[in-house]
């Protein structure tokens, strides 16, 4: 999230090799850089060293990750998804110019 706290902030991270759904969302869950921490950027999301994994058609959270319990949190893990070109489905849209 931005600094405010008031929108998303679109990131990039080097990663070797190819990336996917489970990569962009690992990445996310991995918590914020020091470049990051830095820019005074915040997640919703707590850190953890768990990883997702696609089964099937499914991104499947680490255990200890929890639903978000703000609209900040659900949107960080939407637009990831929507960001690695995944299809987001069941989930009710996020607002237009929402996602950067």
């Amino acid at each position: 999230m931005s600094a405010q706290g008031d929108g998303l902030v679109r990131r990039t991270r080097e990663h070797t090799g190819s990336v996917d759904i489970t990569t962009a969302m690992n990445s996310l869950l991995a918590g914020l850089t020091d470049e990051e921490k830095k820019l005074g950027l915040s997640t919703e999301l707590p850190a953890t060293t768990g990883k997702a994994v696609a089964v099937l058609d499914v991104i499947v959270m680490p255990e200890d990750v929890k639903p978000p319990n703000s609209k900040w949190g659900v949107f960080q893990v939407y637009c990831t998804a929507l960001a690695s070109r995944a299809t987001v489905a069941g989930v009710a849209p996020v607002p237009d110019g929402m996602c950067p």
